[in-house]
């Protein structure tokens, strides 16, 4: 199969593409000059910067041709008002086979269900049907994504698209509502480590990734007054790190803070259990549906709006336990080896696309 995939949110699309071109097919990825694709488009900057992006991107479409499967993810994959979307859509069905999306990153459907607070109990934008700190402060994080340009482009887009796959729980009971019929999981990927020859020894490293800035989007910021709290009141056990998984000492032990709103597991966590590390966030029953697992197999320490209290007692309880530390952390490889492991989540998708 020759499939180009465009757009690289959590890098999805680029482990993909390199488990799926040891599985013999063909994968491209086109990505902005800091994402891992193998077609790079700078995004529109200054005066001038969309006109040139247009240019470039009109150049290059005669590259993104020939293919059995595009596969996008987002609506908005190429940063476009939507009108010049709907023409690149076109342009993409008529020189390629199926079009697909990965349904991953907030766009309108996702928001407006979101924002009417029956769905989910908790997402970014709700908490029930009352506003989160993300829409009290920052009212556009919701409304740009509701605008009628954008909300009439992405219902459009829905009608040109093959299929979807979903990458997390929300958006598939969001697009089973939408579409009327099943929607299948798509884990997202990740290369999974083998397990260390030594045992990780010392204080714990309590690692919050990320800044205030995007704090709210994820609900860290609850995260991120635990962790500083915990490194105050156990400083013979524990450490504050802030940054990725990168900025920790690999020879301890480390806990990743990684969010609070979500119903699975964001990035920062996966990267942490297939590194045999203990990660803190999304662990809802709807996640382990989501994988066909069962609840009690998932290792992530359960985060959530309304959990506060017995997640800081259980971070309490690994803290103090070197053994139950090394023991979660083993379950979280284990785990992400026998749910997101590159390789397993590139057969998924090789499914998917057949069926």
């Amino acid at each position: 199969m020759k499939i180009l995939f465009i757009g690289d949110y959590q890098k999805i699309h680029s482990i993909l593409a390199r488990a799926l071109r040891a599985r013999g097919h063909q994968a491209d990825v086109v990505s902005g000059p800091d994402g891992n694709g193998s077609i790079r488009l700078n995004p529109p900057s200054g005066l001038l910067g969309g006109m040139t992006y247009l240019y470039r991107l009109m150049q290059m479409l005669p590259r993104l041709s020939g293919y059995d499967v595009v596969q996008v993810d987002h609506p908005e994959y190429f940063s476009l008002r939507p009108g010049r979307l709907a023409y690149i859509t076109r342009r993409l069905e008529e020189s390629n086979g199926k079009l697909f999306l990965t349904a991953m990153k907030p766009d309108f459907f996702y928001v407006d269900a979101c924002r009417k607070g029956e769905m989910f109990r908790f997402s970014p934008f709700r908490t029930g049907k009352d506003k989160t700190p993300l829409t009290d402060c920052t009212p556009e994080a919701e409304y740009s994504q509701l605008g009628g340009d954008r909300r009439d482009y992405v219902r459009w887009f829905h009608t040109r698209i093959a299929g979807v796959a979903a990458a997390s729980p929300e958006t598939q009971a969001i697009f089973e509502a939408v579409r009327g019929r099943e929607i299948p999981a798509l884990p997202a990927p990740r290369p999974v480590a083998a397990a260390p020859e030594r045992r990780r020894s010392g204080k714990v490293q309590l690692v919050v990734p990320g800044s205030w800035n995007d704090d709210l989007l994820y609900g860290r910021d609850l995260l991120r007054h635990l962790a500083e709290r915990l490194a105050a009141e156990m400083p013979d056990d524990c450490a504050l790190v802030k940054g990725s998984l990168a900025a920790a000492d690999p020879e301890r032990p480390v806990i990743m803070f990684d969010n609070c709103n979500s119903y699975a597991p964001g990035p920062h966590a996966l990267d942490a259990m297939a590194a045999g590390c203990v990660a803190v966030g999304g662990a809802q029953p709807e996640y382990a549906a989501f994988l066909g697992a069962d609840p009690a197999e998932v290792p992530t320490v359960c985060a959530a709006p309304d959990n506060e209290e017995a997640l800081e007692e259980e971070l309490r309880r690994l803290i103090a336990s070197p053994q139950l530390l090394e023991e979660r952390g083993e379950a979280g490889r284990e785990f992400m080896r026998r749910y997101h492991e590159a390789d397993a989540v590139a057969a998924r998708l090789e499914k998917i696309l057949a069926g």
